[in-house]
């Protein structure tokens, strides 16, 4: 029986919003009141009220510093990664964090990475970092209930996995995961349901079929 910690495809928009004043309430100009573009973000004022303060919390929001390293740098992250240079991740993506602490895909990374060198207390806390930033962040909620359960915190473990599986209910990876919690808990019935999901969302999950053949050969101790 294995779990395992998901680090999903990234991918994000190219380019800088553009920065639009407009009045509130005013059908005068319905490319200003409705605007369509892909990236707009509106600062808007009543009409007795003066421009400044508008054109100041432009200014502000222009200057402040990017909430996100830029794609190439999480990018080149992700790939050192994938070529199993762990050490190296923790260690940049560690620096990212100071730089962009709200940057939750980055944590996640971080958090990835550490589990996988069995870094547990480091991986829990970068997770938890990750779902406090972005709640309906899933794969947070899956990598957390992971590292969880591989430092034996069960209980702990099943309470994220099953949120995972609430935010999207076609999960198949948070159910093999929550599989693999109750079988470690001895608690058959729950994992065969659980791995019984994962399997009518993902029918060619091998691992899934594999820990559900197990269980079958245990039959008598799953009560009907």
């Amino acid at each position: 029986v294995s779990t395992r910690c998901a680090v999903p495809l990234m991918s994000a928009g190219v380019g800088t919003p553009t920065k639009l004043a407009s009045w509130k309430q005013s059908a005068w100009n319905n490319n200003l009141f409705y605007p369509k573009a892909p990236l707009i973000e509106k600062f808007e004022r009543n009409t007795w009220e003066p421009w400044e303060p508008v054109f100041q919390k432009i200014a502000n929001n222009i200057t402040k510093a990017p909430e996100s390293p830029p794609d190439e740098t999480v990018e080149a992250l992700l790939q050192l990664y994938n070529a199993g240079e762990l050490a190296r991740v923790v260690k940049e993506a560690q620096a990212l964090t100071r730089q962009y602490p709200e940057a939750f895909i980055v944590w996640n990374l971080l958090g990835a990475a550490a589990a996988q060198m069995g870094i547990l207390d480091r991986a829990v806390d970068a997770f938890e970092k990750v779902i406090s930033i972005n709640p309906d962040y899933v794969d947070g909620y899956n990598n957390l209930g992971t590292a969880l359960s591989e430092d034996g915190r069960f209980d702990e473990a099943v309470l994220y996995l099953r949120k995972a599986t609430e935010i999207q209910p076609e999960f198949a990876e948070a159910y093999f995961n929550l599989g693999s919690v109750f079988g470690d808990q001895g608690k058959l019935n729950e994992a065969f349901e659980a791995y019984a999901n994962a399997l009518s969302v993902d029918h060619n999950n091998a691992e899934a079929h594999l820990n559900l053949s197990y269980l079958l050969l245990q039959d008598g101790q799953i009560k009907e």
